[in-house]
């Protein structure tokens, strides 16, 4: 199984559904003005890493693992600079300390938490991906879980019994603290030492600085709607727009665990020089991929009044036309635009790629915000992400010469889109046979999924065809 991403992605779930669990709960113990302040703390967490320009230096143990011979030295100096940029992320943030408090709109206790959660997010992102690279699946799927259910239980636990939303970030502190130091324990068990080499360090450099640049327009483009109207909206009307971007925790485990082992397929058929089992890779990463994205976009599309009802009450009743907006960004998914770049080494073209998709990005939400909203904002995002995901594929021409029908597996994707599509039709029109939303969507919602399930993801399961769980 170290080849398969299934122990990442059925991980990857029960974790994001741990996550998803926390706002659900807290919603129902906190007023929304405090959900407000809990969305924008872990909106910037959420950035820190690609705004502090360490993404390269994460994303590059499958290059750099990868390279027969210097592979060793060059994960360790990484992991060295990246040990600094930690270190010095903590001293500005105590420096910085009046700032940040007004930027998250609570406490200086909060303030101290983001700082102390984010500084050593970065050590235990890269030992998780470093596991990654070496194929110790396994043991990543195990570190993962077993966190993210201590966290979870921890937080909950915190969040019922003292009801103060600064408690809560206290608590996520702690188990950042634990994660991180856990996480660099068994690195350094596994072999990682400090390193510092002149030419060591050009070679991480000259991969890492263009990636981290990329990281940083990367996570301004990609967010940039949320970053403006929490600056604009009060914490009220931001919570209710948050939750109107609901993630939904399989697809993007799926994502994730899907696109890093395409990286690592990628770097193998590059040595290799086999082209066409890089193509099929990554046709059957599309068809991993849209499996789920497509039946989740139409979902959201037809139920989203219900699911909000369902999830989050009465009072976010106005994220419903949000999440149908947000679920648009569940079809860019399908396609994996930067594991050919990944693999390849070609930090180049992630930095430029990511510079103008961040200036369509702030030039569309500029204009479109004022006048439009939320709607505007949401479009800018949009046209940003297809911009992205239409640069990789150009990529994956010029570098591996994969016309667009040797990428895009379109006749195994017009069945999942046309029995999705009908599925959908057939709930809107029995809406008229149910005077509760919320009951509708559990009878044809349920259905929906029961049907294609059983026509469409069972069977892939008991055929056990996935190319990633074949061994290379």
């Amino acid at each position: 199984m170290k080849h398969s991403h299934w122990p990442l992605t059925i991980v990857g779930t029960i974790t994001s559904f741990i996550q998803l669990a926390l706002p659900l709960v807290l919603v129902r113990i906190f007023p929304i003005a405090t959900v407000g302040l809990y969305k924008t703390f872990f909106l910037y967490l959420s950035l820190l890493p690609m705004l502090s320009l360490s993404a390269g230096f994460v994303h590059g143990v499958y290059f750099w693992n990868g390279q027969p011979g210097r592979g060793p030295s060059l994960v360790a100096q990484a992991w060295t600079v990246l040990s600094i940029i930690s270190v010095v992320l903590f001293v500005l943030g105590l420096l910085a300390n009046t700032g940040l408090t007004y930027m998250l709109g609570g406490t200086q206790l909060n303030a101290y938490c983001f700082i102390v959660s984010g500084a050593l997010t970065l050590g235990s992102s890269f030992c998780e991906e470093l596991w990654i690279a070496e194929q110790k699946v396994g043991q990543v799927a195990i570190f993962r879980c077993g966190n993210e259910l201590l966290r979870a239980g921890i937080i909950l636990t915190v969040a019922w019994y003292t009801r103060a939303i600064e408690y809560v970030f206290l608590a996520f502190a702690a188990t950042s603290i634990l994660r991180s130091c856990l996480a660099q324990v068994l690195g350094i068990y596994g072999g990682l030492r400090p390193m510092f080499s002149r030419m060591t360090l050009t070679t991480v450099f000259r991969y890492a600085a263009p990636v981290s640049a990329a990281g940083f327009f990367a996570a301004l483009s990609g967010s940039l709607d949320q970053i403006l109207l929490s600056r604009l909206l009060s914490s009220s009307d931001f919570a209710v727009f948050a939750m109107g971007c609901l993630a939904l925790p399989p697809i993007f485990a799926l994502e994730q665990s899907v696109n890093q082992v395409l990286a690592m397929k990628l770097a193998g058929t590059i040595v290799r020089g086999d082209a066409a089992a890089g193509a099929e890779a990554f046709r059957q990463a599309v068809v991993e991929i849209a499996r789920l994205v497509i039946p989740a976009f139409l979902g959201l599309l037809t139920f989203a009044e219900p699911i909000v009802l369902i999830l989050f009450t009465d009072h976010y009743l106005g994220s419903a036309a949000v999440l149908r907006l947000y679920a648009c960004t569940y079809l860019l998914m399908m396609i994996p635009y930067d594991g050919g770049p990944k693999a390849s080494g070609a930090g180049g073209w992630a930095l430029r790629t990511f510079f103008v998709k961040t200036l369509v990005a702030v030039a569309l939400v500029a204009l479109l915000t004022k006048p439009f909203g939320i709607y505007g904002a949401m479009s800018g995002v949009l046209a940003s992400g297809i911009y992205l995901r239409g640069a990789g594929l150009r990529f994956n021409y010029r570098f591996f010469g994969w016309s667009l029908a040797e990428q895009i597996p379109f006749r195994q994707l017009v069945p999942l889109a046309l029995c999705a599509l009908i599925l959908s039709l057939a709930s809107i029109v029995l809406r008229c046979l149910f005077t509760d939303s919320r009951m509708w969507f559990c009878i044809c919602g349920g259905l929906f999924f029961v049907v294609y399930s059983v026509l469409f993801l069972l069977p892939e399961r008991f055929k056990c065809l996935s190319f990633y769980g074949k061994r290379s």
